[in-house]
């Protein structure tokens, strides 16, 4: 697991590129160190929710399984996450709301939606 979003890509091309580094079978976690800061995080029975950046700069919230460490999902989001998040079921739907730095981003799992 990449905690708190992935590093740079021009930091991973980096460390990808490193002489000391040529012809090691190295996992593609080694490249990717994640990103300095606090990520907020909520936890469903099965997954983990954490917010953080890809490589290419774009806020995101990410879902991890709880199990394998692996995500398994990601939306972007519409501006920089901040101070925390929630998530809770309303009529059987799950919802997920996220606090910006400037208003807020509410989700339902695609699983949850009405059909």
């Amino acid at each position: 697991m990449i905690p708190n979003g992935d590093a740079p890509q021009d930091e991973q091309d980096f460390i990808r590129s490193h002489p000391l580094l040529q012809g090691l079978d190295l996992e593609e976690s080694a490249y990717n160190r994640g990103r300095p800061g606090q990520a907020t995080l909520v936890a469903s029975p099965t997954l983990l929710f954490v917010t953080g950046m890809t490589a290419d700069d774009a806020p995101s919230l990410f879902a991890v399984d709880k199990e394998t460490g692996e995500r398994v999902g990601q939306v972007e989001l519409p501006g920089f996450p901040r101070y925390g998040m929630s998530s809770w079921e309303h009529d059987g739907h799950q919802v997920i709301l996220v606090q910006l730095s400037d208003g807020l981003a509410a989700f339902g799992l695609p699983a949850a939606m009405p059909r």
